[in-house]
């Protein structure tokens, strides 16, 4: 007896073993993203409850391999559609993706809170992970009284209205994100492949001319809301805005276009307008970005302005923010800018075009994160950023800049033909100091001229350091 229980605690033991080890390589396996980009189409029907939207989530034309799935955040109660039937035999115990399997349709169910002030709800809808929207079906069926009217980004297709219900169907390319509710009923006043504008507010002619333009860029379709006194993105294929304002939003619209061409991390209006500028020829914006693009043009041969565009386009799906945009302006232009960058900022005055040296500034040994600026061949430089990087302390006024050393105490007026050098003047034939954008810049010979401090340049290195004798 004792013989046989010393045997069956020991199978246990190696059963319990050998389910762990299992369970572990069933789990890492599952980490494993084994599949490449795919398509997927996709149906919603959604069920506008009291307080909560209950969504049934059906994927179809799915592929035979792990399929990670992004619930919405807010999402809860998720689980599989609650009929028994093969759309359900590919979810996970942890519900967190589709495994492997040979049913290309699944479905899934989940709830969204929701309360009655809500004007729309963003990212409502649950994604695949690396899986791209070819086409959605969206049901809404508004069962809890209300009489608010739904828009979402893709087309209309049909609406009912019952005594208790309210039903509408919306079919098109691409994916949803976002539900919109209008207490007053907001006519469709244009209706096309690419643009649903809700309300009046701009006319039809120009608004064909918009759409065309969303053409030639492939988009999927948007949607535009004339209502309120603002602008505002609900999602990037559906805005709000003044009816005064349509022309603007538009712009915006356009703009938007951009985050479904490029990686570009968080929301970037700048970049997506000047680059979205250039693509379609088109100035969008406000007069700053309007300002960059014109300077841009100008500074572009046309030969040149092609090899830019071509940039652009080849740009796709790759990450694109302001050092990129500068790198592709400098590799069309064979020079260093920082164009871009130094006119991101919209509370500092506006940073002319300018050309940089490609040598690295090294300062006492230290290699400092600068490039000087090249003004008729002549090299000038940050001067706040290179004497402090010498140790002097400075400071500045609206009249002048104060640098203090060891043994030096120097004055510059902004606007006069002399310095000031341990209560010393001493007279100038030309301004030492000069404003570009913001910056104080100061060119290199008179640099050398006024400090105590050598400038060398060997090897795509410009050494700067300081003299051992002190005060000129």
């Amino acid at each position: 007896m004792k013989v046989f229980l010393r045997g069956l605690i020991v199978s246990l033991i190696l059963l319990n073993a050998s389910l762990l080890f299992l369970h572990f390589y069933e789990a890492k396996a599952e980490q494993v993203e084994q599949y490449e980009q795919f398509q997927y189409n996709q149906e919603i029907e959604v069920k506008i409850q009291q307080n909560e939207l209950v969504v049934m989530h059906h994927f179809t034309n799915l592929p035979n391999e792990r399929i990670e799935i992004q619930w919405p955040k807010k999402s809860e109660s998720r689980t599989c559609e609650e009929k028994e039937n093969a759309n359900c035999n590919r979810l996970n115990d942890g519900k967190t993706a589709f495994i492997e399997g040979d049913s290309a349709t699944q479905s899934i169910v989940y709830r969204i809170p929701y309360h009655e002030s809500d004007v729309y709800l963003p990212a409502i809808f649950a994604a695949l992970k690396k899986g791209d929207v070819y086409h959605t079906i969206l049901h809404v069926s508004q069962e809890d009284g209300k009489k608010r009217q739904v828009i979402s980004e893709i087309k209309p297709v049909a609406y009912e209205a019952f005594e208790e219900i309210s039903y509408y169907l919306f079919r098109g390319q691409g994916p949803v994100s976002t539900l919109y509710f209008s207490e007053q009923p907001l006519p469709i006043h244009y209706e096309g492949d690419y643009v649903t504008v809700y309300g009046k507010g701009m006319k039809k002619k120009s608004i064909q001319q918009y759409e065309e333009k969303l053409a030639a860029l492939d988009q999927q379709h948007s949607v535009m809301i004339a209502k309120g006194k603002n602008i505002k993105d609900i999602s990037k294929r559906m805005i709000i805005a003044d009816p005064k304002q349509m022309k603007r939003a538009f712009d915006r619209l356009l703009a938007n276009t951009f985050y479904a061409r490029y990686d570009v991390g968080k929301q970037n209006d700048y970049v997506s307008h000047i680059t979205m500028s250039f693509l379609l020829d088109e100035e969008l914006g406000n007069k700053r970005m309007k300002k960059v693009v014109n300077t841009l043009k100008e500074s572009f041969t046309e030969v040149e302005l092609q090899a830019f565009l071509q940039l652009l386009q080849e740009a796709e799906g790759q990450t694109v923010r302001e050092k990129q945009l500068d790198e592709m302006i400098g590799n069309v232009l064979q020079v260093k800018t920082s164009f871009i960058q130094k006119n991101s900022d919209p509370s500092k005055p506006f940073y002319p075009f300018m050309v940089e040296s490609l040598d690295q500034v090294v300062i006492q040994a230290a290699q400092l994160d600068l490039s000087p600026t090249l003004i008729e061949h002549e090299r000038f430089y940050p001067l706040l950023e290179v004497l402090q990087a010498l140790t002097y302390d400075v400071k500045t006024n609206e009249h002048s800049l104060y640098v203090t050393g060891k043994d030096e105490h120097y004055r510059f007026p902004y606007e006069s033909l002399f310095y000031v050098l341990n209560e010393r003047r001493y007279n100038t034939n030309k301004l030492l100091i000069h404003e570009i954008g913001d910056e104080l810049y100061m060119s290199e010979a008179n640099m050398q001229s006024v400090f105590p401090i050598t400038m060398t340049t060997e090897d795509g290195k410009i050494l700067i350091e300081k003299t051992a004798g002190g005060s000129k």
